[in-house]
């Protein structure tokens, strides 16, 4: 009976190590639906509001919702911002509060767009313009678009701590279409990440840490197995 029970234990062993191997690869990967109804403004450095880059925001949701995106700049250094308090307005226009960080702590900035106005954003080197809000001034309407949030730089977005179940791209056009939006310009959380005194900007080997975390933790475990078989 010995041998069969340490065998059995083997196979025990093991199928734990693979029950954690997968929950530790679907939380690196994400699986969480972002799916939204969705708002574009358009930011850039020109004075008009002409070409720049654009971000898609989630409307409809809680107040409460973290969204949160990070963007990698051609340094190669990623900058963290997030917002809460997205909503629609009865008079058509759209708001958040912006922060400087992934977990949308802190006071943060009051941002409102109106749709085709351009106007100076923060920090003032940058414009922004509410490029399609018709989530909010006709929600059920067929020109209202729904999809994963997005922004036209390189990097991931998250609601509520948890990374979306979609590579970052861009909405646009009908309903459901996706393609990549220009990356002329620079974006509102590249230039804020680099100039003001709150915000997060690390290298993109930095990014790599919690990955190399469980990749050590994941080891630990397969050792602890071993040991024992």
């Amino acid at each position: 009976m010995a041998p069969t029970s340490s065998r059995l234990g083997t196979v025990v062993r093991q199928l734990l190590l693979g029950v954690a191997v997968l929950f530790a690869c679907a939380r690196v990967s994400g699986a969480v639906d972002c799916t939204s109804r969705l708002v574009r403004i358009d930011t850039g450095k020109d004075t008009n509001c002409a070409g720049g880059n654009s971000h898609y925001y989630p409307v409809g949701g809680s107040l409460s919702d973290c969204h949160a995106w990070s963007a990698t700049d051609d340094k190669g250094e990623q900058h963290y911002n997030s917002a809460d308090n997205i909503q629609c307005h009865e008079d058509g226009t759209f708001s958040f509060t912006q922060h400087t960080n992934m977990d949308c702590s802190g006071t943060g900035t009051l941002k409102t767009f109106e749709q085709d106005v351009c106007h100076q954003d923060i920090p003032p080197v940058l414009y922004s313009r509410g490029a399609d809000l018709s989530c909010c001034t006709d929600p059920t309407g067929s020109a209202c678009l729904t999809g994963v949030p997005s922004v036209s730089v390189p990097g991931e977005i998250f609601l509520n701590f948890e990374q979306c179940d979609s590579p970052i791209s861009t909405t646009e056009g009908s309903q459901g279409s996706t393609s990549k939006a220009g990356s002329e310009g620079s974006t509102t959380e590249e230039t804020q990440a680099s100039t003001s005194s709150d915000s997060k900007v690390v290298s993109a080997a930095d990014k790599d840490r919690p990955t190399l975390f469980m990749s050590f933790v994941l080891l630990l475990l397969a050792a602890c197995c071993c040991s024992g078989a």
